[in-house]
């Protein structure tokens, strides 16, 4: 085999199901768009649609659903990557300014739709 076989190490970043490159399409859609760094975080805002249906369901995504779940979360050395609903009671704003106090750095994907 000349060229065409995987060496072990990029085998191992291959996704292995359909359901980890659609969570890999999300993500990297959901961070293309307007993204703000606030403390060691950044948070992306993604309008509703696949992309945030997959990353809620992602199992490696903590869903919070109000401020004192943010802040837990962004606290959890446990967690690297949050998903902040459409439906939560936290506004953008909110969001920004309790990621600004976390030193630890977390991606932050913030649902559009609301108006602050």
């Amino acid at each position: 085999m000349t060229g065409h076989a995987l060496s072990a190490g990029a085998a191992r970043r291959l996704p292995e199901t359909e359901h980890e490159t659609l969570r890999l399409l999300a993500r990297r859609r959901a961070t293309s768009g307007v993204t703000h760094i606030m403390g060691a975080s950044a948070i992306h805002e993604v309008a509703a649609g696949w992309e945030t249906a997959i990353l809620a369901d992602d199992p490696a995504v903590r869903r919070v659903e109000n401020s004192f779940a943010l802040e837990d979360a962004l606290m959890d050395t446990g967690v690297d990557t949050i998903f902040i609903p459409a439906c939560a009671a936290i506004t953008l704003t909110v969001a920004r300014r309790v990621c600004a106090r976390h030193g630890m750095g977390k991606t932050v994907f913030y649902e559009g739709g609301k108006n602050e």
